[in-house]
């Protein structure tokens, strides 16, 4: 009868031991295979747009294992458990779920599907009750006075980039879809700045992770200042980098704390904007310390490929995707280097400069923790035009959260231009354009880019690709204030160009003489204020005439 009660008291206290040694959180469950899944490669438009599948097809990527959702058989299994699932990962083959009983934990280790199991986030007490966002501060500056751009205040950030001179040539973003994870877009759904975005239903709320609902237009002013740097369209007060994108929003971030689940929000919410079929993401956001310290990232985790957030951002580049990330603002802290997912190999990381082009001492330094060159390039992130909370007001601000949205629009800009480029080859361009190329940093990475250079040169090697164009190119197609013609004529003789309207009224004519044997380009210039519509551009030389119908947005 004593050694019963001896043993008794050795198995209450070993439950008791185990309990203790238990921790409270967030653990990711990882599945061993995608076996008997309802859904098959075969038939992809189960599980991914029709966007997002000629994204893949564009760019000669297959759909692959990692694009089939997981398993709901497995994931039922899970919720049996532990009802508390916070996202189902199909490129992680894995879900993130809460878990408080430690029985609960055995249990999900014993089933036979189940790889792995690791904890991403303790449940302690010691996480901050942060009162104030972490973001950084707006500085409001008035109503510009105009200043002889149509850019107005944010004439210096589009100037410094060249990506003014590819808008000139009718390329500004229209037809690119840009997924933006952040913090919140509080007003963005009110404030001027994006009424003609709003009016042509290219800003679409998708879903807030934070508070798992639909609601974006909330929380934190931070995405709308990421997004006004974007996609602003007051002429003369403030326009962005990418006026006639679509925006795709999101939520993942939760601007009072830290904490390292908004990673696992990040992954669930680039999946979504994979499926529906985004081009680019933009992400003003990097992890590295949270608020319980026990999880911290260090810099050996820097290494391109460790966290979850920088696997997932690695994963969307593989299926065509131009992945953005903000630096980050560490570079005067005790931390000072590039953060995840900006650590990604594959991911597009941008630093910050100044008004005069001088990189800004916040700005996260490279390299990562391989010793690959971060960050990739710079844009202005210091003493940058942002929006206020008042319309046609404007501010100024700090931060690679900004730079980085305005390399992310003005590579849509580019990417309009040459679709038929992959998401990798316009990294690449981005890179080669910008103006330390020849003598890399990990300061500057290789220095802040010219689009309208990078522009130039896939123009010309297209041509030098086709030489004997014999007809017209004409582009942008639809256009909004500029058609741009390029020909290489077999003959000096005069040329006139016609635009009619769907009337059949000439709107605009030019009548010019061109080299013979040589590429030239024509411009018709100033149509922003023609009606939209079906227009026709048409060609006569030699009393032979080319046609090509057009269309205005």
């Amino acid at each position: 009868m004593q050694i019963s009660k001896l043993n008794f008291v050795l198995v209450l206290c070993i439950s008791l031991i185990s309990t203790t040694l238990f921790s409270q959180g967030n653990y990711w469950i990882s599945f061993s295979d995608k076996n008997q899944s309802t859904y098959t490669l075969q038939h992809p438009e189960a599980f991914l747009s029709e966007k997002a599948i000629d994204r893949r097809f564009r760019q000669g990527i297959a759909i692959q294992e990692n694009d089939l959702p997981v398993n709901p058989v497995y994931v039922e299994a899970i919720r049996a458990i532990c009802p508390q699932i916070h996202i189902v990962s199909k490129w992680l083959n894995a879900v993130s779920v809460s878990i408080k009983d430690v029985r609960q934990l055995e249990q999900i280790k014993q089933l036979a599907f189940v790889k792995s199991v690791s904890s991403v986030r303790t449940l302690k007490n010691n996480s901050k009750n942060n009162l104030e966002s972490k973001f950084e501060p707006i500085i409001t500056i008035g109503t510009p006075a105009f200043n002889g751009s149509k850019y107005g205040a944010g004439f210096n950030q589009v100037n410094m980039i060249a990506i003014d001179s590819v808008h000139a040539l009718g390329y500004t973003g229209k037809g690119m879809d840009i997924a933006v994870f952040d913090a919140g877009f509080t007003n963005v759904d009110n404030l001027d700045f994006f009424s003609i975005a709003r009016q042509e239903g290219r800003i679409i709320p998708v879903w807030n992770y934070v508070d798992t609902n639909a609601n974006v237009f909330i929380r934190s002013f931070h995405g709308t200042n990421v997004m006004s740097v974007m996609c602003s369209q007051i002429n003369n007060v403030f326009v962005g980098a990418a006026p006639d994108a679509r925006y795709f929003l999101f939520i993942t971030e939760d601007q009072y704390h830290e904490q390292i689940i908004e990673e696992d929000n990040w992954v669930a919410a680039a999946e979504k904007a994979d499926s529906i079929g985004v081009d680019i993401f933009t992400t003003s956001l990097g992890y590295t310390e949270f608020d319980d310290t026990t999880t911290n990232h260090t810099y050996a985790e820097m290494n391109g490929d460790s966290t979850v957030i920088t696997k997932a951002a690695n994963i969307a580049a593989s299926k065509g995707i131009l992945v953005v990330n903000s630096a980050g603002n560490e570079g005067n802290s005790s931390w000072r280097y590039i953060s995840a997912p900006a650590d990604g190999d594959s991911v597009l990381t941008i630093g910050a400069v100044n008004e005069y082009g001088i990189l800004a001492g916040f700005s996260s330094r490279g390299p990562n923790s391989s010793n690959h060159l971060k960050p990739n390039v710079c844009g202005q992130g210091a003493n940058i035009t942002v929006c206020s909370q008042t319309n046609s007001v404007v501010g100024k601000s700090n931060g690679t959260s900004f730079s980085g949205p305005l390399i992310a629009a003005s590579s849509a800009c580019l990417w309009q231009a040459f679709p038929n480029k992959t998401n990798m080859e316009i990294f690449h361009e981005i890179e080669k354009c910008s103006h330390i190329y020849d003598t890399p940093n990990f300061d500057y990475g290789f220095g802040i880019p010219n689009f309208y250079k990078a522009f130039q040169k896939l123009e010309n090697e297209i041509l030098s690709q086709n030489p004997a164009i014999t007809i017209p190119k004409v582009y942008p197609n639809p256009f909004r204030n500029t058609i741009t013609i390029l020909w290489n004529s077999n003959s000096d003789s005069p040329i006139q160009v016609a635009l009619f309207n769907s009337l059949g009224q000439c709107i605009t004519t030019q009548d010019i003489t061109l080299p013979a044997n040589t590429f030239s380009k024509v411009f018709l210039n100033h149509l922003e204020e023609k009606d939209a519509g079906t227009y026709t551009l048409r060609i006569t030389q030699n009393k032979q005439s080319y046609t090509t119908t057009l269309i205005k947005y």
